[in-house]
């Protein structure tokens, strides 16, 4: 059974564990992935009892989005993504801004409608509400 949930301490555990494996450069924002965990700002994509993927500090410039590198290109991305927007969205948001990094993920968000900012790594995406 896979679900978003707010993550726990033993998931920042399987987090910390992965992150320091990969890449990504990532391992090295771990205040700010403790920070995001205690303030409940932290989510992550469960996947019966695994955690492959988090988003914290929501769709955001602050934000961080990562998947593990074997659970990537499953949509798990995606479905994190989805969920963050819809979380601006319900609270009052109208303009997402994100910074790519790294700049690989640019067309990742250019599909969810984010405008990257020529000759940079930052975007946004407004969120139209009527009137």
């Amino acid at each position: 059974m896979t679900f978003i949930d707010y993550a726990t301490p033993s998931d920042m555990t399987q987090i910390l564990q992965w992150l320091e494996k990969d890449a990504s450069g990532f391992y090295g924002n771990q205040r700010l992935l403790k920070a995001a965990l205690s303030e409940r700002q932290l989510v992550v994509y469960r996947d019966e009892g695994d955690v492959p993927a988090f988003l914290a500090f929501g769709v955001s410039l602050d934000g961080i989005l990562a998947v593990r590198k074997d659970a990537q290109r499953r949509g798990i991305g995606s479905t994190l993504a989805r969920h963050g927007i819809e979380q601006e969205v319900k609270s009052g948001t109208c303009i997402l801004k994100i910074e790519c990094s790294p700049l690989t993920s640019i067309p990742f968000w250019k599909r969810f409608g984010f405008t990257i900012y020529p000759g940079t790594n930052q975007g946004y995406k407004i969120i139209e509400k009527p009137l």
